[in-house]
């Protein structure tokens, strides 16, 4: 079964085209400035919580004297109890607007941190943060998961006056709070991307309805010239492709007129040259009816004198017969005498 070709309008072609390079260039953009600001908040995120957590630090050393140490299974610094110190990590988390936790070894004991709407106290830090921190000795940065949540974090190791790790001090920003701000950029890009299209939506228009009525100028001209009027001129300056397109309209227009022109003069002189032609003619055939009946009476004449002549010499040779009959009947006659 055939289906039937769908047709779009050159305007509604170009507005089509326009639209799809804007969504495919915008989609492009967007996919790539939206994870060049992620990584960029990320690492913003990452930094923040660098500095933040030295802040910390230097504050729990200026407030609480003494060195961080382990008694009765407790984690203390100087002589105060860290295990369940609410208050400090509250007191942290205001002033820096992160997630604070200090750990006891590898279980947080004092947090901010809140998982299913209760402290995370008692969890444990992730397996690559413990590798780094705690039995390495090394600072840790980056992208870690905090009881359950991906953050952006901090970690510092934290040593006894003996130098001994026995616990860390942590400092990160929520993913959920990176991921609000790219939802904020994202909303605001769709919104110019909106403005965009529209602006661009109205300006194809505004161009395609020019393009279209110069268009339907040179179709209503060539309708016409298809229909036999060759009186129409198409006028187009504005100096593009269609103009030249006109121009070169008008030229065909007048070498056609030329030419129909030309070809009506040689129809009327062809016809003149015709009926000439049949004059012509007509007299040729009463002249050759005229020969045909001299002919024929020439012809009937001809059999005439053939008739004569046979009786003549029928005659003749009844008369060379009667003549000889009678030269002998004289020879007889001679004879008897």
């Amino acid at each position: 079964m055939l289906i039937k070709r769908f047709k779009m309008k050159l305007g509604t072609k170009i507005l089509c085209l326009v639209f799809v390079v804007i969504l495919l260039f915008s989609a492009s953009v967007g996919t790539v400035m939206l994870k060049e600001i992620t990584e960029s908040m990320k690492q913003m995120a990452t930094e923040k919580a660098k500095g933040d957590l030295a802040l910390s630090s230097t504050y729990i050393d200026d407030v609480m004297s003494g060195d961080w140490q382990v008694k009765n299974n407790k984690l203390y610094k100087g002589q105060t109890q860290i295990n369940g110190n609410e208050e400090l990590v509250d007191l942290l988390g205001e002033k820096t607007g992160d997630t604070i936790t200090i750990f006891q070894g590898d279980t947080r004991v004092a947090t901010n941190v809140m998982k299913n709407g209760e402290r995370a106290v008692g969890t444990q830090a992730s397996s690559e943060v413990i590798a780094a921190v705690l039995k390495k000795g090394k600072r840790f940065y980056g992208q870690a998961d905090v009881a359950g949540s991906s953050y952006q974090t901090a970690y510092m190791p934290l040593k006894d006056q003996n130098g001994s790790i026995i616990g860390m001090l942590y400092t990160g920003a929520n993913q959920s709070i990176l991921a609000s701000l790219t939802q904020s950029l994202f909303t605001q890009f769709a919104i110019v991307l909106v403005i965009v299209i529209m602006v661009s939506v109205i300006l194809v228009l505004l161009f395609t309805r020019k393009i279209n009525k110069r268009l339907n100028a040179l179709k209503s001209a060539f309708e016409s010239a298809g229909n036999g009027d060759m009186t129409i001129e198409v006028s187009d300056k504005t100096g593009d492709e269609l103009s030249e397109l006109s121009v070169y309209y008008n030229k065909m227009r007048l070498k056609l007129n030329d030419t129909i022109q030309t070809v009506q003069q040689s129809a009327l002189q062809l016809a003149s040259a015709s009926q000439q032609l049949s004059a012509g003619a007509e007299e040729t055939n009463q002249a050759s009816e005229k020969i045909t009946e001299a002919v024929q009476q020439i012809a009937n004449g001809a059999q005439d004198q053939i008739i004569r002549i046979e009786n003549s010499e029928s005659s003749l040779k009844q008369a060379s017969a009667d003549i000889r009959d009678i030269s002998a009947n004289t020879a007889a006659i001679a004879d008897k005498g």
